[in-house]
């Protein structure tokens, strides 16, 4: 669980191709509690720190939903994720 309080959920990684949104989720309610887009114009080459801060009202168990997106549905999107932190 995440406890009560102001939060970052980090994402170190790339995105050479598209792009990613990024969504907290209390995971026993299945609310959104906060989300963040990022794309390869960002971190086409190097790694970037991707995060989405979160007000937890209370402690409260959460999922990271990791969903990608082209430009076109004939583009692919790539997403290179080195790690995962809560701080």
């Amino acid at each position: 669980a995440v406890e009560e309080g102001k939060h970052t959920l980090i994402i170190r990684g790339r995105i050479p191709a598209g792009g990613i949104y990024i969504r907290v989720i209390d995971a026993t309610t299945n609310q959104g509690l906060a989300a963040a887009q990022y794309w390869s114009g960002q971190s086409r080459d190097e790694p970037i720190d991707m995060g989405v801060e979160v007000n937890m009202v209370a402690a409260a168990p959460v999922r990271l939903a990791i969903t990608n997106w082209a430009r076109r549905p004939t583009h692919a999107s790539t997403v290179v994720i080195s790690s995962a932190t809560v701080e």
